[in-house]
């Protein structure tokens, strides 16, 4: 599954998620040490193929009938002293240190990507929309300062929608369940109102997918990709359940540009989704 930072989780760079532990694995793969169990795959028996999950937690991320070696390190384009050279066996890793990577991405990203199926994405959030989904978290547990989460993320967003001396390029798909409600209708006519704000500025495009267009490839989850300077690529994926995954491999970051462009094919003109979110608001 593709995805991007949490709705209900604070971006705090340099206070990530603190690993669980689920004590004595003895089915770890033998071959290669233990390190941070973040960034491992672990395997455990199923009747009928083997179940890989990450360590730190109890998520089934997929089945394979394949055993698969250890992940150790996934080097990004984020991260200025990841080797490059490093040769990963595995597909599939959780990155602990995922907030900060991505925040970084999307600062310094020359070009973005975004599809979002659930809730509006972090950039085109207004205030009283962000606070909303922080205060599930604040609610839960997630977030320890409401207030200082929603300071980190709006200074985070005009980090992004207002970089200067060259903002990035922001391509942004959202299928029309991301329109939900998730607060009051004066929160949703104003976010509206803000979508179709950030919609008409010169280096945003903003699309919608109608629901009518269902199913499509991207039913299964929200994600980002990224086009760093020096024309490096890079992806983001899965923030489910404090779960997230920086895909750097080059063709596989493509892939996720492509699977953008297929869900794009599907989705209203930039004057069409205007039209739908004028009307959105004026239903409120």
């Amino acid at each position: 599954m593709f995805g991007q930072v949490p709705a209900v989780l604070a971006v705090d760079v340099g206070q990530q998620p603190a690993h669980v532990s689920t004590g004595s694995a003895t089915w770890l793969d033998a071959a290669e040490p233990a390190g941070d169990p973040g960034h491992q795959l672990v395997e455990d028996d199923h009747p009928a193929v083997r179940v890989y999950a990450v360590a730190r937690g109890h998520r089934t991320i997929f089945r394979c009938p394949h055993k698969l070696r250890m992940i150790t390190r996934w080097p990004l384009p984020c991260d200025p002293n990841a080797s490059r050279s490093r040769s990963v066996t595995g597909v599939l890793s959780h990155n602990p240190d995922w907030p900060a990577r991505v925040d970084r991405c999307q600062r310094e990203s020359d070009q973005l990507k975004i599809f979002h199926n659930s809730f509006i994405p972090i950039p085109f959030q207004t205030e009283d929309y962000a606070r909303g989904l922080l205060s599930a978290g604040h609610a839960a547990g997630l977030v320890e300062d409401l207030d200082t989460a929603l300071a980190r993320r709006l200074k985070h967003q005009a980090a992004i929608l207002q970089r200067r001396p060259v903002p990035p390029l922001i391509w942004a798909v959202l299928d029309e369940a991301a329109l939900r409600p998730m607060g009051a209708p004066s929160v949703m006519k104003a976010q509206f109102e803000h979508l179709i704000e950030c919609s008409e500025l010169s280096h945003v495009s903003l699309r919608i997918v109608p629901l009518t267009a269902a199913p499509h490839v991207g039913i299964d989850g929200w994600f980002t990709f990224f086009e760093l300077p020096g024309r490096h690529l890079a992806a983001f994926a899965g923030a489910t359940l404090d779960v997230g995954r920086m895909i750097d491999e080059q063709a596989e970051a493509a892939a996720v540009s492509v699977r953008f462009d297929r869900i794009a094919a599907q989705a209203l003109n930039e004057d069409q989704t205007r039209d739908l979110l004028k009307r959105a608001a004026e239903d409120l």
